[in-house]
């Protein structure tokens, strides 16, 4: 929508530096239209970034979540693969990021839920965290552009990896 909000305010503008009488009130709506766009760029900015985790490990979703709430970010946390690709489905590219253990309880382990996330957003940053047993396979697993913290980790190392992505 911002995008054909900023083309046809360039055509307006084009048009305009044509026809300048012609176009007074084509003028007054590319200025309303103009305002529209800024005041939507201001509230999208104001929404700090969504992270989706998933983590079954109940004691530390709590920590993520509020070291990353400490850090500026939203977060919404799941404790299982399926749940977490039901709601990253649902929302669409809200989320800046996915943070997820590697062994999670369900079909989808974190290396399956993060290829398939990137397959609906090739962009999308992924942190893995996981116990000592799950690092030897990062490399074979785990989506290429991705970060791999060890358990146990300090949580900013979290919004350090999160930031450097």
């Amino acid at each position: 929508m911002q995008e054909l909000t900023r083309n046809f305010l360039e055509w307006v503008f084009r048009f305009h530096t044509r026809h300048r009488q012609k176009a007074k009130n084509l003028c007054c709506a590319a200025d309303e239209l103009e305002h529209l766009y800024r005041v939507s760029q201001r509230s999208n900015m104001s929404e700090p970034p969504s992270i989706l985790i998933v983590e079954d490990e109940y004691p530390l979703q709590g920590v993520l979540e509020s070291v990353l709430a400490d850090a500026g970010f939203a977060s919404d946390i799941l404790s299982s693969g399926e749940e977490a690709m039901t709601v990253f489905l649902a929302r669409g590219k809200r989320h800046k990021a996915l943070v997820t253990d590697v062994y999670l309880g369900g079909k989808l382990n974190g290396w399956d839920l993060a290829r398939r996330m990137r397959e609906k957003d090739p962009a999308l940053p992924v942190v893995y965290i996981t116990g000592g047993a799950g690092a030897g396979l990062w490399k074979s697993q785990g989506v290429p552009n991705s970060l791999l913290l060890e358990k146990p980790f300090h949580p900013e190392h979290l919004v350090a990896a999160l930031t450097r992505l």
